[in-house]
């Protein structure tokens, strides 16, 4: 499934408030999580509660087998705080940072999974009108492009990302061709005639 990064963070606030709006707060809060981990979703959809009692969250990567480190910034931050307290006004004690809560009668504690999520992103990115091919895997996109276009170096994003080449991580978060001509339309210099 083709994905497309979120290039505008007032679209990834939108995303947040109609998937709120709707009652998927939990949804609402991976998302936004998701946006800040850059993590794959199987990664993202793994972590416990009990990780991210602490400012890092240490885990090995599902793909790769290596270790990860994620700083938890502000963001992520208020994002966890508020899914604590729903998940409290739900009554459920998750195990699961993303708790599925439609096995609680035979007591199990699983994830929420990909599939679910990605099907809550497009159905908020169709209600938008982003035009975009939303799913789980924009957050990390959408991680890659807002921190590239803020001046994060390439380099660093290539090593987050385990990429092999800078041109793999740009085409992945985004950076297009057209991106790059609007560039060259954008940074005119001297005098016009």
């Amino acid at each position: 499934m083709q994905s497309d990064p979120i290039k505008n963070t007032a679209d990834i606030n939108a995303v947040h408030r109609v998937l709120t709006r709707w009652g998927n707060v939990r949804e609402a809060e991976c998302f936004i999580i998701g946006c800040n981990f850059a993590l794959r979703v199987g990664d993202l959809l793994k972590i416990k509660l009990e990780q991210v009692k602490s400012d890092t969250i240490i885990l090995n990567e599902q793909k790769t087998g290596k270790q990860r480190e994620i700083t938890i910034n502000n963001n992520a931050k208020s994002a966890i705080d508020r899914l604590i307290n729903w998940y409290q006004l739900q009554n459920v004690e998750p195990t699961y940072l993303f708790q599925a809560t439609g096995n609680r009668a035979k007591k199990l504690s699983k994830p929420i999974t990909a599939r679910y999520l990605n099907m809550k992103l497009a159905a908020a990115s169709e209600a938008l009108q982003l035009g975009l091919s939303l799913s789980s895997h924009s957050m990390r996109k959408s991680f890659g492009y807002n921190a590239y276009v803020s001046g994060v170096d390439v380099r660093y994003l290539q090593i987050l990302f385990n990429h092999r080449t800078e041109l793999q991580t740009l085409t992945y978060i985004g950076i297009s061709k057209k991106t790059i001509s609007d560039v060259y339309l954008n940074s005119s210099i001297g005098v016009g005639l």
